[in-house]
């Protein structure tokens, strides 16, 4: 009946970029529709950057799903869930999305953050010499502790967490820290409210966590994908966002080999494919000092887009606090630089740097840089001009498959409570910095 025009009814062959979000049911079993032209369709959607995901049923004939309502049920609640994911029907008016950056630097054990610069045994707890900045939701990363952070910020406004992963890398001095370090994500996935907000992994690349080899960034990757499939992972366009903290480091733990690089994001990418996740939008940091980067910039073909986690102005160290306003005005600074870049840059906003329990006489010059935290208002007026810069400039914010970008930025930080990047409810500022972003960005009824 169909003969030689059958390629035009062909699903596998009408492929394209830009077609709808796909969401496959198949029997292994199905004679009818053989599983690997099924498999053929799914890798040519993804080459063309489409969103294909396959449910498989092992021993599943053709119709399966229509002879099994325990079968038939599970199809439609995954459904659902795929279609949430793929936010159909957004708007260039949709909102902005908030995020903040997450640090699990605090848990109970001897050394720990709460003891100074080094976190030496013998350094004494700065706790009570620097009250206003002990939190009131828990001191450590624990479960509890996380469960009460959910909701506190995803009541005020906040979307997703952008938490940090450090890799245990065998032999590093820092290894037995690496799964103290950790529990932030890992006590996110166990919340019983995970479900009223986002959260993304930031790769946290610094020379003591950094993968070094295949077997090492194959470990991380399965840690990865399997947090991934957690129903509040957070997308952009449907597709999962992640991000390498810093380019510099990335480049030097490859040997500034841009083919081993992009084997590395791939291997990344082709996990997260396989594993019926769709495709990601990876990101990567570079400082905020960095000038424009130009169109020629080598690493824009390896990433979707840059990001900055904090950037501290420099300007001559002093015991002195310089005002917010000179913090703010970095991170203004920043983005004018970024504005023209080759790919998307994902902007910051810092809640403040004032790492005076951390600091000492020979610390790195941006431990002897101080600011005064900001007042609400302060704080107030950064956000709403974060809000004006998004809507003016197409470039920041996330990619999205039609060209456009997603508004969306990060916040530094939740609970770097040594540093003084602190959005978290403290003893001395109580929820102020919650009540602005709740204020300019909106809460519940987001």
């Amino acid at each position: 009946m169909i003969g030689a025009e059958w390629r035009k009814i062909s699903p596998l062959h009408q492929i394209r970029p830009e077609m709808p979000p796909t969401l496959i049911f198949h029997g292994d079993k199905d004679s009818v529709a053989p599983f690997p032209t099924l498999t053929a369709f799914c890798q040519k959607m993804s080459e063309s950057k489409n969103v294909c995901e396959l449910v498989l049923e092992t021993g599943g004939v053709h119709g399966h799903i229509n002879n099994d309502m325990k079968l038939f049920d599970n199809a439609a609640n995954q459904t659902i869930t795929f279609l949430s994911k793929q936010q159909l029907g957004t708007t260039s008016g949709e909102d902005t999305l908030v995020g903040v950056n997450y640090f699990a630097g605090w848990w109970k054990e001897l050394p720990n953050k709460w003891h100074g610069q080094g976190w030496n045994i013998n350094q004494p707890d700065w706790r009570p010499k620097f009250p206003g900045r002990v939190p009131l939701l828990g001191e450590y990363n624990t479960q509890a502790t996380m469960d009460l952070e959910i909701e506190a910020a995803s009541s005020h406004g906040v979307d997703f967490f952008a938490i940090l992963y450090y890799f245990p890398q065998p032999g590093a001095r820092q290894a037995k820290h690496a799964p103290m370090l950790n529990r932030g994500l890992e006590t996110f996935l166990a919340s019983p409210n995970a479900d009223k907000m986002k959260f993304c992994i930031e790769y946290c690349n610094a020379p003591d966590f950094s993968a070094r080899n295949e077997k090492e960034w194959s470990d991380c990757v399965k840690v990865w994908v399997a947090a991934m499939k957690h129903p509040s992972y957070l997308r952009v366009d449907g597709r999962l966002v992640f991000k390498v903290h810093g380019i510099s480091q990335f480049l030097k733990t490859h040997n500034h080999d841009y083919k081993l690089c992009r084997k590395r994001l791939d291997a990344l990418r082709n996990a997260v494919r396989g594993a019926g996740l769709g495709e990601m939008i990876i990101g990567v940091g570079v400082a905020g000092q960095t000038p424009p980067l130009g169109r020629g910039w080598p690493p824009a073909e390896l990433f979707d887009f840059t990001a900055t986690y904090m950037c501290v102005p420099d300007i001559k160290t002093q015991e002195t606090e310089y005002p917010y306003a000179t913090l703010a005005q970095q991170a203004r600074t920043t983005l004018k630089n970024r504005v023209a870049d080759p790919i998307p840059w994902m902007p910051y906003l810092a809640a403040g740097w004032n790492p005076r329990p951390w600091t000492y006489p020979k610390a790195p010059p941006h431990y002897q840089r101080f600011f005064k935290f900001p007042t609400g208002k302060e704080f107030t007026d950064e956000l709403k001009a974060m809000k004006e810069a998004l809507e003016k400039h197409p470039s920041l914010g996330l990619p999205k498959r039609d060209g456009t970008r997603r508004k969306i930025f990060t916040i530094y930080a939740w609970n770097e409570f040594g540093e003084g990047g602190i959005v978290a409810p403290t003893k001395g500022r109580g929820t102020m910095m919650l009540d602005s972003i709740k204020h300019v960005f909106g809460g519940d009824n987001r």
